[in-house]
């Protein structure tokens, strides 16, 4: 545990440091650091030792493409062929490691591109503190692997190159089924983001619709998607936090970003379409994630689309030009998300878990 939280202040420490150039490279040292605390990692989160010993059976098992693709291994056959190609180049370490080398790399390869110099180390921060990114990548593989997937394809969408994106998020739902929601998001580059008094109109109904009709939401989410056999601590928000009552403070400061990215929308109807993309893809999660303690399966979906937070919120919190204003909704989101983090390790879930860190060295 303690490991983690050193290395993610140092590299936010480093990531500070370059954005107000009094060190070069910073970004690019702090996230290879946290890249190699990803990579190396063993036995670390609720359930590595589950893929670890299905990858085992994999491993033992003569490969059969038929089988695999009617879901005799596994349920999503993605996942199985892709333990099947590391399987000669170094088996699951290999695969783990690789794979924490691609998720960060799109992170910071976002950030570079999307986010100002000034705003670098707010977006670090909501990347490696808020629990159902960087940390539980550590833990959920498979649907990770998906999440920096569609993050790597903002440019893809911004620029409406649909008949890209839609094959790879398809290829994203065979390694995770719950990415089969993420397919009409290939189109989201052509939603007319000019009139944003209209767009925040359908939020607002979208978020009373979610209030008085969670049961039935909840069961058309669940119909939809396929849920996984040991990922049920994808659930974060609706198992973990406990800040308060499900409708105390915690919920109503959840909602803080929701609010100003709808004010963001409504006072930036002239600006830059490809910014109001962005904070409108990250608003989807803004959405489900207060909604998680109310329709279970929110806090799953809600990950797909927090991580473009890491984008939008800079642009979000650089529209508030009242200065103090501005220091403190920032105060806010950094106090609630720092005892997210509290809880996330001391909470039943993750507390035993995530409490030591260790390495692969530990097991070759």
């Amino acid at each position: 545990m303690y490991v983690v939280i050193i290395c993610s202040l140092l590299a936010l420490f480093l990531a500070y440091k370059d954005s107000k150039g009094q060190i070069k490279y910073g970004l690019e040292i702090g996230f290879i650091l946290i890249t190699l605390l990803s990579a190396l990692h063993y036995d670390y989160g609720n359930d590595y030792m589950h893929y670890l010993s299905m990858y085992r059976d994999v491993e033992t098992t003569p490969f059969d493409i038929q089988s695999i693709l009617v879901g005799d291994f596994f349920k999503d056959p993605g996942w199985v062929l892709l333990e099947y190609f590391f399987k000669p180049i170094g088996g699951f370490f290999s695969m783990v490691f690789c794979l924490s080398i691609y998720q960060n790399f799109v992170v910071y390869r976002i950030i570079k591109k999307y986010v100002e110099r000034k705003w670098w180390v707010f977006s670090v921060f909501i990347y490696l503190f808020t629990p159902t990114l960087y940390l539980l990548s550590f833990s959920m593989l498979r649907q990770s692997f998906v999440v920096y997937t569609f993050l790597a394809v903002l440019p893809l969408i911004i620029n409406k190159k649909w008949y890209i994106v839609l094959p790879i998020l398809y290829l994203c739902s065979l390694v995770h089924g719950s990415a089969i929601v993420l397919l009409p998001f290939a189109f989201f580059g052509f939603i007319p983001t000019h009139n944003s008094k209209v767009i925040c109109t359908f939020v607002a109904l979208l978020l009373l619709l979610l209030w008085f009709s969670k049961d039935f939401l909840n069961s058309i989410f669940m119909s939809l998607i396929s849920t996984s056999n040991f990922e049920e601590s994808a659930d974060y928000y609706a198992n973990s936090i406990e800040i308060t009552a499900t409708y105390g403070l915690g919920f109503f400061l959840g909602l803080i970003p929701l609010l100003l990215s709808l004010y963001y929308l409504f006072k930036n109807e002239g600006g830059d379409k490809y910014e109001r993309l962005i904070v409108l893809l990250a608003i989807t999660g803004f959405i489900l994630t207060p909604f998680a303690q109310i329709i279970p399966i929110a806090s799953r979906l809600s990950i797909y689309f927090s991580i473009y937070q890491i984008v939008a919120l800079p642009l979000v919190y650089n529209n508030i030009k009242n200065h103090t204003a501005q220091y403190l909704y920032l105060g806010l989101f950094v106090l609630v998300t720092i005892v997210g983090y509290y809880y996330f390790f001391t909470g039943d879930t993750y507390s035993i878990p995530y409490s030591s860190y260790h390495t692969i060295f530990e097991a070759l």
